[in-house]
């Protein structure tokens, strides 16, 4: 119900903007991560590199926030494969209301949903793999100051139960144009850890980000486990 759930945290960002009495602060910012790590399949395990921009954008009030996080499906990942490099292109989209948990606002409760649209071309062969996924995100966030204009942030999210259909197209010169879909279901991990500076505006950050999202067929047969992290950096400006 992705659908159901981006709708329903707007309906809460509108009644949160007609009902709050505090200023609200709004955030607009960029993310940008260099990743390495893993793709596993039955039959093989490859090396996987890539580089990823996330837009970001936070509407914060005093007890409640809303994020919403996204990435086009734009690839500028390489996987390494026996039979040769394959060139996937991945798109991420989340959206998420967080309450805020204890009074000095160091804890943050949210939920949410997240959208995972991949394409991935097969190596030497005339056939492309491409998914959409959907479901619920958890996140357990924390916000500690460390100094003057100094802090850490850190982002512990889960899905535990993402859905969508996989559909494998073959085409010439290998095979007759046809296209085959079956039933996926995925979990994946997003954790991440940053330290950050405020420089009147703006917030300037570098951290680590980790990744860990394992799919399977309906049928329960492994499709296939990607696991990877990286250094990123960003910047966002209070609006």
């Amino acid at each position: 119900m992705p659908k159901l759930a981006i709708s329903s945290l707007f309906i809460l960002f509108a009644c949160c903007v007609l009902t709050t009495q505090a200023r609200a602060d709004t955030r607009l910012g960029i993310q940008l991560i260099a990743l390495s790590g893993t793709h596993f399949e039955t039959k093989e395990n490859a090396p996987v590199t890539g580089i990823a921009g996330f837009i970001q954008l936070d509407q914060r009030w005093k007890t409640v926030q809303i994020h919403l996080e996204g990435i086009p499906s734009l690839g500028s990942a390489l996987v390494n494969t026996a039979t040769g490099p394959v060139y996937p292109t991945l798109g991420l989209f989340s959206a998420s209301a967080q309450f805020r948990l204890d009074p000095a606002g160091r804890f943050w409760l949210g939920v949410g949903t997240q959208v995972i649209a991949e394409r991935t071309p097969q190596a030497g062969l005339s056939i492309i793999d491409a998914s959409r996924l959907a479901g619920s995100r958890y996140e357990l966030l924390g916000d500690f100051p460390v100094g003057a204009n100094r802090f850490v942030e850190s982002d512990f999210a889960v899905m535990p139960h993402l859905s969508g259909v996989l559909y494998e197209t073959k085409s010439a010169p290998f095979f007759n144009r046809y296209s085959v879909r079956a039933a996926e279901t995925a979990s994946m991990t997003d954790l991440s850890l940053a330290y950050g500076i405020t420089r009147g505006r703006f917030d300037y950050l570098v951290g680590e980000r980790a990744f860990n999202f394992a799919a399977k067929f309906a049928s329960g047969r492994e499709a296939d486990r990607n696991v990877g992290a990286g250094l990123f950096v960003a910047a966002r400006v209070h609006l």
